[in-house]
């Protein structure tokens, strides 16, 4: 098929039930869209809005009264019944409520299926599937049949079997109808890694507002019309006038920067109206309280005043060091010299992964805090548990986790599709993210 630059084309399409009938229904009328590459658009609308009906027109499921489907440059209700049949083969994939899975199958068997159509041999077949098994976390159902599993374990087979020949786009139809929200937020994290790692095209349906934080575009209809399509942009795209996507945002939102509500959300005490002219000591008291061995408290004084230098002033990494290295007598706070080093290092190890930190890309900020916890923390490097606490800590950073959250995720075993982590260890890693994110406020 030749490519264009919009993946898929809706033109005038218009689908009626029983035309001609008493009973007549339109269930799509004289819709026109546009969808790029690699973006993730959510159809919005109550039930029996024609939302499914658009979906299965895109996976020529669903056979237009009138109008045009063209995906990757071709109109795909005129290609013949083998053209179609692999137009749906290899180049979307779809995901259902109710899963679809074959019940004598089981769990690898189902997601094996769709490249038993497409002629591949048995140990290859499986060796993806392994690999999405592996990398959802559900690995230990492979020899399972799908009514001895829960149904967030379900429709992760599901996405797995959609994805077994590596279709472009992928055709979501109410995937969390059936699900509970601790699935919910599983399949969705999953949904948003194959969107913006993987680059999948996604086009979801939904009635839930909650899942249209997600989306690049909103696609709203109601009795079969598309009323609007909403832009979401980042909170980078907001501008002095208040407003993002042609919709108000509530002053507070616009006054409160993202790292300042993670702030008050993690420490209760930051609730005076000029808090910032509280946040560098704020930021030396809590850091070294952390990080802080025992010493005198003619040392403890010393100490905060060379990390206030360091943090506000710029004393270089060196001089920290010298002014904790030195002598009580000669102006320095007297560490010995190992115990000085170890200190220095945490301290520039929280500081620079700070710097790091970008709120307007918080996928890329979450990717290099994942390596700076696993260099510090005995992690298995799996790619389904480093999924998890990229997730994790992305949402964190968008606030759309607490501290409290994040760190049941740590904890959570991974049959619980959790890190599995010790208490300890949850507990070190998701104060030490805190840490991170104050450091981080307006540096």
């Amino acid at each position: 098929m030749p490519k264009t630059k919009n993946i898929i084309e809706i033109k005038d399409l218009n689908v009626i039930y029983n035309k001609g009938k008493s009973s007549q229904v339109r269930a799509l009328e004289n819709v026109n869209l546009k969808f790029q590459p690699k973006e993730w658009i959510i159809v919005f609308g109550p039930s029996g809005c024609g939302k499914s009906t658009l979906l299965n027109s895109i996976a020529g499921l669903e056979t237009p009264t009138s109008g045009e489907v063209h995906v990757l440059g071709a109109d795909i209700n005129k290609l013949d019944s083998n053209q179609k049949a692999e137009y749906r083969r290899n180049t979307v994939g779809m995901v259902f409520q109710s899963f679809h899975l074959i019940n004598s199958l089981k769990v690898l068997e189902n997601i094996c299926l769709p490249q038993v159509f497409f002629g591949a041999n048995l140990q290859s077949r499986k060796k993806i599937a392994k690999s999405f098994l592996d990398r959802f976390g559900i690995a230990d159902q492979a020899k399972k049949y799908p009514s001895d599993i829960s149904g967030g374990q379900k429709q992760k087979v599901s996405i797995a079997r959609a994805l077994m020949n590596k279709p472009e786009i992928i055709l979501a139809d109410e995937p969390m109808g059936n699900l509970d929200s601790k699935s919910t937020y599983n399949v969705m994290a999953i949904l948003k890694d194959l969107n913006k790692v993987d680059k999948k095209t996604i086009i979801m349906v939904t009635h839930d507002h909650h899942h249209l934080k997600y989306a690049d575009r909103i696609v709203h209809i109601k009795d079969g019309k598309v009323l609007r399509v909403e832009v979401i942009k980042k909170r980078r795209d907001v501008g002095n006038d208040g407003k993002r996507g042609g919709r108000m945002i509530l002053a507070k939102e616009v006054e409160v920067p993202m790292d300042l509500k993670l702030l008050m959300n993690s420490f209760r005490d930051l609730t005076n109206p000029n808090v910032g002219q509280l946040l560098a000591p704020f930021k030396v008291k809590q850091t070294f309280s952390y990080l802080m061995l025992p010493l005198t408290n003619h040392q403890v004084e010393l100490t905060q005043k060379s990390m206030r230098r360091f943090f506000l002033e710029g004393l270089s990494k060196k001089q920290f060091f010298e002014e904790l290295n030195q002598s009580v007598e000669k102006g320095g706070a007297g560490w010995d010299k190992r115990g000085a080093e170890k200190f220095v290092k945490e301290v520039i190890a929280f500081y620079d992964q700070a710097q790091k930190i970008d709120y307007s890309e918080s996928l890329k900020s979450a990717r290099r805090l994942v390596n700076f916890f696993i260099e510090r923390y005995p992690i298995r490097k799996t790619e389904y548990r480093l999924n998890i606490l990229r997730n994790g800590i992305e949402n964190r950073l968008k606030n759309e986790l607490s501290r409290d959250e994040f760190q049941e995720i740590l904890d959570k075993p991974s049959s619980k599709e959790g890190l599995g982590l010790n208490k300890k260890t949850a507990q070190k890693i998701a104060r030490e993210l805190e840490l991170t994110i104050l450091i981080r406020y307006s540096s």
